[in-house]
């Protein structure tokens, strides 16, 4: 049997046992028994049903799903669906569905329907020979069973060992399988781990029989596969048993042999598995011609000859849907790379804009440091400068005071009260200084102050802006130039003006109002 007939029967094989291993969970459209149209379709397809009558109990579950009568993943119930239709050698529209599916599944998380999903795009891709895809396909699945705590890897491995036989890479092949029987015994497996490690066992021992020359290794995949056979019951071994006539014929078994490729391949009519019988009957007419049975061998080379006119026909669709496909992710492709170009164009202008917004608030930030520093210089001068101006002029009144005194006592047969010089008042020009640099220290302060008692003075206000400002009654006398009576007079009106109680100080009223 050639490298496409192993393949072909080691697909069937492994997905009936997988299909025994596994379980779907989860509410479901029900078929009106308890199990959904997705199950049974799988099931009829388990139990060797033709293949129109699993792909119409399918469509039943597609129709649900498109309806919103079904809560099925519809990545599974699409994957599925193309498997069928890869199954019944309808691939154009199996890659409808397919791609149909991994549109959905490009912006979910992983799922175990989108394990499903990429090993049926495998499967396809073998079966259309396109290794290369199938490599990457095969890929996505290994890593989303990663992602997913190993869920389905060995059989994610198994489908692997399919693509590197098409690929032919015997080496990879015994690795994938070697690493499938590993995973079983120490993964994250959900089903019957003894079934799943003879299916494994039983690819492995098929694979070696396909590919070895030696009699020794005949005998021993023999003895496996028989084991094999005898541990599976009920199930349907249309594949096994026709690898086991292959050894038995290469062990010089021949009508043992010849007898279980010919049950196998009844099997395959069954179940419409075109694919399966075109690459078994080259093999069995092989035999019937080295064991002189030219009768069977006349009536199977009508069947094989009318057959491949069919599976010509196929083959013409296989290199129609395998150029769609490759179109299709030709397309696929130059569509994320564009939106990849456009993402990356929009990091960049986020980036840009961002950097240039970075820049603009710390240049901003830095202003406004520098602003508040500027201000903070100005109003320290200010305030130098009014303390200046205020002790200075304290100071020159208090020189004047003491002359005065000076005076008075050496010269005491003269008028006595007499001052000879007189204080220096505040002059309008050191008055407006004086006031601007309040202002600029203390803006609230002279506005609140006019708002709420009108009728103050300018001299009022003066007096007012020394006592906020903590000077005592002498210094405000001196800074004023005016006596300390005027200065008392001036803070008792005050206070009737600004009706404070007997227990409010006027000084501690007007340091309250900043």
């Amino acid at each position: 049997m050639n490298k496409t007939g192993f393949i072909t029967i080691t697909l069937s094989v492994l997905m009936v046992l997988t299909s025994s291993c596994t379980s779907r969970e989860g509410k479901r459209e029900s078929s009106g028994n308890g199990e959904s149209y997705n199950d049974l379709a799988w099931k009829l397809r388990e139990d060797g049903a033709p293949a129109p009558e699993f792909i119409a109990m399918q469509k039943k579950a597609v129709e649900a799903m498109e309806k919103g009568e079904s809560d099925e993943d519809p990545v599974e119930v699409l994957a599925q669906m193309g498997y069928f239709c890869n199954i019944a050698g309808d691939y154009l529209n199996g890659v409808d569905y397919l791609l149909r599916a991994a549109e959905i599944a490009k912006d979910r998380e992983p799922s175990e329907g989108m394990i499903t999903l990429y090993g049926d795009l495998g499967d396809l891709y073998v079966t259309l020979g396109l290794g290369k895809e199938a490599l990457e396909a095969n890929t996505k699945a290994l890593e989303m069973s990663c992602r997913l705590n190993g869920r389905y890897l060995s059989d994610v491995y198994r489908f692997r060992a399919t693509v590197f036989d098409l690929l032919d890479i015997p080496d990879s092949v015994i690795a994938c399988l070697d690493r499938a029987l590993y995973t079983i015994d120490h993964g994250n497996i959900q089903g019957d781990r003894d079934r799943m490690r003879s299916g494994v066992r039983y690819e492995k021992a098929d694979y070696i029989l396909m590919k070895s020359r030696s009699r020794d290794s005949i005998d021993k995949a023999v003895r496996e596969l028989e084991k094999l056979k005898a541990s599976y019951g009920r199930w349907d071994m249309s594949g096994m048993d026709f690898s086991l006539g292959l050894g038995y014929l290469a062990q010089g078994n021949s009508e043992k042999g010849i007898r279980l490729m010919e049950d196998a391949i009844a099997e395959f009519e069954k179940q419409d598995d075109m694919r399966a019988i075109s690459d078994c009957l080259p093999s069995l007419m092989d035999a019937y011609a080295r064991n002189g049975n030219y009768d069977k061998l006349g009536s199977k080379f009508l069947q094989y000859a009318a057959l491949r006119d069919s599976l010509l026909d196929r083959e013409k669709l296989n290199a129609v849907a395998g150029a769609d496909l490759r179109y299709r992710a030709s397309r696929l492709k130059e569509a994320n790379e564009t939106l990849r170009l456009r993402h990356k164009l929009t990091q960049q202008r986020i980036i840009l804009w961002g950097t240039m917004t970075v820049v603009i608030l710390l240049g901003l930030g830095l202003y406004i440091r520098l602003q508040k520093a500027k201000h903070r210089r100005e109003l320290g001068e200010q305030s130098k400068n009014m303390e200046d101006l205020l002790s200075e002029r304290i100071r020159l009144n208090s020189l004047i005071e003491n002359l005065n005194n000076q005076l008075n006592t050496s010269n005491s047969e003269m008028n006595q009260n007499a001052s000879f010089l007189q204080p220096a008042i505040l002059d309008k020009d050191h008055e407006k200084e004086f006031r601007q640099s309040f202002s600029a220290l203390y803006p609230d302060f002279l506005p609140g102050l006019r708002r709420d008692f009108p009728e103050l003075t300018p001299g009022n206000e003066l007096v007012c802006m020394m006592i906020f400002l903590h000077k005592s009654t002498d210094e405000i006398a001196l800074a004023l130039g005016i006596s300390r009576d005027s200065v008392n007079k001036t803070r008792y009106r005050l206070r009737q003006r600004f009706n404070l109680p007997k227990e409010v100080e006027l000084d501690a009223f007007l340091r309250s109002r900043r």
